[in-house]
């Protein structure tokens, strides 16, 4: 227990090739130590060695068979390479009692179902609060991730040295706040995970954090925002009609909101095997539209 307590330290550090390393040695120390096992597993998913975390999670799973948790991390790992195995995954989590809700979501991302509008909230901010740790070390230097500075590069031009009350929906860690807070009177954000909203706290750039929906959160601040953004967001949602009825709720006289998307060529959303929605930019300029949007 004191080698693998030291790993899972050294993993909240960063330390990902030290926490393996002190994970296997509690595990010679105690080959049947499941807990042991999960936690070096979710380790080499956040080294993206997907084949090495999937055979961590089986090694627990014949040790305690009924952790339905573990069955859709397998399923979770399984989706893209393997999909006929994961929906064995999927089902045998759902006979160990994972909710419904999360099942139906994970099927219907492997099989081509008609998509839900959106995932259980439950799923995002596990999925969330999971990564915060390691969320702006796995995308800034791992994947290379710029949807932040790509949304700032086009909005700061529009602002012109102009300052205005700004809403960072889903803002997670705070990487779009800390590029807006120069030109922010206020800076808000919104995420449904409480552990991403403690990172986002550390960061010291925001006046306001809640943790919550991102709808919700608009509705109760009418005519108050002149910018709302999200970044790496609107992949989580599938039926944006919701999100921009609440945009112009919040958004005062000429406001603005900027986004990324998923590009689809055809139709109007789809979700992934991924687990993360698509959207045609002919679906989103029309649900804008309707909602009295004008795209620039």
């Amino acid at each position: 227990v004191a080698m693998d307590g030291r790993a899972q330290a050294l993993r909240r550090l960063g330390r990902l090739h030290e926490a393996i390393d002190w994970y296997g040695r509690a595990l010679e120390a105690s080959p049947d130590f499941a807990a042991a096992l999960v936690h070096r597993a979710r380790c080499h998913q956040e080294m993206g060695e997907d084949v090495l975390a999937l055979a961590d999670f089986r090694r627990a799973l014949r040790l305690q068979p009924q952790r339905h948790d573990w069955h859709l991390a397998c399923a979770t790992l399984l989706a893209t390479d393997d999909p006929s195995a994961a929906k064995a995954a999927l089902h045998e989590a759902a006979r160990c009692g994972a909710a419904p809700a999360q099942v139906d979501f994970m099927l219907a991302a492997l099989t081509g179902a008609p998509p839900p509008p959106l995932p259980p909230s439950s799923y995002v901010s596990a999925l969330f609060d999971a990564y915060a740790p390691h969320f702006e070390r796995h995308l800034t230097r791992k994947l290379n991730y710029r949807a932040p500075q790509l949304l700032a590069d086009v909005l700061l031009p529009l602002l012109a040295g102009r300052r205005g009350r700004i809403a960072d929906l889903g803002c997670g860690t705070g990487l779009m706040g800390r590029l807006l807070r120069g030109q922010a009177s206020e800076l808000d954000g919104v995420d449904l995970s409480p552990a991403m909203i403690e990172q986002a706290k550390a960061c010291g750039v925001y006046d306001a954090l809640d943790v919550g929906d991102l709808v919700a959160f608009l509705r109760a601040r009418s005519d108050h925002y002149d910018i709302a953004v999200a970044a790496d967001v609107f992949v989580y949602i599938g039926d944006l009609a919701p999100v921009f009825a609440a945009l112009k709720q919040a958004l005062r006289i000429e406001g603005m909101t900027a986004f990324t998307v998923e590009a689809l060529d055809e139709g109007d959303f789809v979700l992934q095997p991924t687990r993360r929605y698509a959207h045609s930019r002919a679906y989103i300029e029309r649900v804008a539209a309707a909602h009295g949007f004008a795209s620039r």
